[in-house]
């Protein structure tokens, strides 16, 4: 606030920078000058733009003018300003203390520009940057999987499931593609299904133990997760890694799935969620003890009878609590392939613009972390969860 001020009371002879521009006496010192006033007055333009339109999520009552939407768009405009004015702010702050040149110039240029592309690239998902990160994001028409370091390729049309009382034929899950590549001779695998823990777990994988994986759809990033690795479903242009985890860490994913049987039987093998919460913009909800019941959604890739995460929705809306929208998506932004069914609207609060229905499922203890997957809720099978919300962003 103290920077907003002083800027705003500095004087700028806007006349005179004109004036020498027109004539083409302006020196770089002068345009760096105009710049700098320049992306001040906008940065100080948006900043306003991303509060007031953040505000809307409390709904202050400008939604037609300023909805939340914006405050997703108008917030990387913001943070590529603040490099350059940064930037050109330290040149002459180097300056007055006698160093510049022509390295000390290309070394600001880098600072300006590289965050700045990296930025753009991230918030757009790539779409104005080609950038492919070598064993991050795979093209689509590859079918590629890392075991640690070692990469391997697969044939989707030749991997079985060892899920049939999940999956339809033709479809599989993560822990399916790394038997079969040990099925294909390409790594050595040792596994045993738990029926306490309803999953399979690996023994060891080339001699070694303690193994988790990350998951990710066409358009997504890693992240770090605790769902069974024999219920995530694989998808075209999906990334898959295995890696080695802490044995805390994977003690605690097994005793959430422990858990989780443990409450399906004690409720006679329904699914029964303890807390449910729903945050919208102009509704908020909490169910206790919701019963979910099976809608057969995703019958095309689960076999009837498995419950997925969307069917909470549905059934609260079954039991009149809700009422809810649902809305398939061949392609959201820059995710090539969706092909799912979306949460558009619950009650009152409906989806615009960028702005949406997300959603966790899972133990407390993971909550906002390994829970908040972007697996979408009609092929994220539910066992039996501990809470589930959704939140409108």
């Amino acid at each position: 606030m103290i920077h907003v001020v002083l800027s705003l009371l500095t004087k700028f002879y806007w006349k005179q920078a004109g004036q020498k521009i027109r004539v083409g006496t302006a020196t770089s010192l002068n345009w760096l000058k105009l710049i700098q006033r320049i992306t001040g007055i906008a940065i100080i333009a948006l900043a306003l733009l991303v509060v007031v339109s953040g505000l809307d999520w409390y709904v202050i009552g400008l939604s037609p003018l300023l909805p939340f939407a914006q405050h997703l768009s108008y917030d990387i405009y913001l943070i590529v300003l603040i490099f350059i004015h940064v930037g050109i702010g330290a040149k002459f702050a180097l300056g007055r203390r006698q160093i510049s040149g022509s390295a000390v110039n290309a070394t600001l240029l880098i600072a300006i520009l590289v965050p700045a592309l990296l930025v753009t690239w991230w918030d757009t998902g790539g779409m104005l940057m080609t950038i492919q990160l070598n064993g991050i994001q795979p093209t689509k028409e590859t079918n590629k999987v890392w075991v640690e370091d070692l990469q391997l390729d697969f044939d989707p049309s030749e991997v079985d499931t060892l899920r049939p009382d999940l999956f339809n034929s033709g479809y599989f899950s993560a822990f399916d593609v790394l038997v079969h590549l040990h099925n294909q001779g390409l790594v050595e695998l040792e596994y045993h299904f738990n029926t306490s823990m309803n999953t399979h777990i690996i023994d060891s994988l080339n001699g070694e133990t303690n193994w988790w994986y990350r998951i990710f759809y066409d358009a997504g990033w890693p992240e770090q997760n605790a769902f069974r690795m024999d219920h995530y479903p694989w998808k075209d242009g999906a990334w898959l890694k295995f890696f080695r985890e802490t044995p805390t860490e994977l003690g605690a994913i097994y005793e959430n799935f422990r858990e989780e049987v443990n409450r399906m039987n004690v409720n006679n093998g329904s699914v029964i969620i303890p807390r449910v919460t729903i945050d919208g913009n102009t509704v908020r909800h909490e169910f206790t003890n919701v019963t979910v019941t099976r809608h057969n959604l995703r019958n095309d890739v689960f076999q009837d009878g498995v419950i997925t995460a969307i069917d909470v929705i549905m059934s609260l809306g079954d039991q009149g609590l809700i009422t809810y929208q649902l809305q398939w998506y061949e392609t959201i932004g820059t995710a090539g392939i969706v092909k799912s069914y979306w949460v558009d609207g619950i009650d009152s609060d409906i989806t615009h613009g960028r702005c949406g229905f997300v959603y966790e499922a899972g133990a407390q203890i993971f909550r906002l972390t390994r829970n908040h997957i972007h697996l979408p809720s009609d092929t994220r099978i539910l066992n039996s969860p501990e809470y589930g919300f959704w939140i409108c962003l």
